[in-house]
């Protein structure tokens, strides 16, 4: 699928020169063997707004 809408991508905008896509870590290893680099880590932290009012009273 990911190999299908890149050559997609590829067809519809030949004028475009890199792709660029977030990922999970199942999804790191197909995504290295189809030839995309990691170019970096981020790590995403979330809570309620309840969250730090309560660890603060």
């Amino acid at each position: 699928m990911k190999v299908r809408q890149t050559w997609l991508i590829a067809a519809e905008r030949p004028d475009l020169e890199l792709i660029c896509t977030t990922t999970s870590t199942h999804m790191t290893g197909i995504n290295h063997a189809l030839g995309y680099e990691t170019a970096r880590t981020m790590n995403w932290v979330e809570t309620t707004t309840a969250g730090p009012v309560g660890k603060l009273a």
